[in-house]
């Protein structure tokens, strides 16, 4: 059995056999969950950007070949 197959048989086990906690959650936790949740989905975009631009490429975004008409104007101007 993979470690990956163990967690997952692990993480269902837990979910199916717990009872309920009949526990309070502030309004706050839910909103600092969704603030985690988007930090880390914005830290790992930034961490991947090479990978990231190369898929969005894919999807029609604008290659490093493909460079606007004042990109070459200011590499033109800068080798002078």
């Amino acid at each position: 059995m993979s470690r990956n197959t163990a967690f997952g048989a692990s993480l269902c086990l837990a979910v199916l056999l717990s009872s309920p906690a009949y526990a309070y959650v502030d309004p706050g936790s839910g909103t600092l969950l969704i603030q985690m949740l988007i930090a880390a989905a914005v830290g790992v975009s930034f961490y991947f950007r090479k990978a990231l631009f190369r898929i969005t490429s894919l999807f029609g975004g604008q290659s490093k070949e493909k460079k606007s008409s004042s990109d070459q104007q200011v590499e033109s101007n800068s080798d002078r």
